[in-house]
């Protein structure tokens, strides 16, 4: 398979097609904003990308179960308090084969694991890029269960759902976590086979 390739943005490595992750003010203005919070322990990121966001997020979900708050906030089975204004969209966005691809840097996922673990990984000067490239492993190791992404294929999500039925998705949403009928499911991303959608217009329709 040949290798994707990339160009170097502001001094950051983008693969070729994608729009920069990152706000760079004031050509690029941020599209996204994140907070995590875990006890007293918080950060925050800003995106000019969905994909970027929603790389982000799912680093934090990983395979974990979450409860929607708000529109707005879930919390995750570890206690990890995610928030942003577009949180709806981001989980919801649908990533393309080069979007998946994309990686959050190391820096940032070090961050996360501080905020979500109140360790902090003891690493080495960056001074060549075998030690570099150390400090994933770490955090892959630890986590590796965490940064699993679930698959959408095959689900038809409540965005499809709604464009169906000419719904706002936000009205839909907030009758499903409503819904008592969903109270025995997993909680996650808004997503179904196609055999039960009929069921779920039922419920958002109601």
């Amino acid at each position: 398979m040949a290798k994707r390739r990339r160009r170097t943005v502001d001094g950051d490595e983008v693969a070729e097609g994608l729009p920069h992750p990152y706000p760079s003010s004031p050509i690029r203005l941020p599209t996204h904003f994140i907070g995590i919070t875990c006890g007293k322990r918080y950060h925050s990121e800003t995106f000019a990308a969905a994909y970027a966001a929603r790389a982000f997020v799912d680093h934090i979900i990983g395979d974990q179960k979450y409860k929607w708050l708000s529109h707005t906030r879930i919390r995750t089975e570890e206690n990890v308090i995610v928030d942003s204004p577009e949180l709806e969209d981001i989980i919801e966005h649908e990533l393309t084969p080069a979007e998946e691809a994309w990686q959050l840097s190391d820096q940032c996922k070090r961050q996360i694991f501080y905020v979500a673990t109140g360790r902090r990984l003891r690493v080495r000067p960056f001074n060549d890029k075998k030690m570099y490239d150390s400090v994933a492993e770490p955090i892959k190791a630890i986590q590796q269960e965490r940064i699993r992404r679930e698959s959408p294929d095959g689900l038809v999500s409540i965005a499809d759902i709604c464009t169906r039925i000419g719904m706002d998705p936000s009205k839909a949403r907030r009758a499903l976590r409503a819904s008592t009928q969903l109270a025995h499911q997993a909680k996650g991303r808004w997503a179904w086979p196609e055999s039960e959608v009929d069921a779920i217009i039922k419920i958002i329709k109601k």
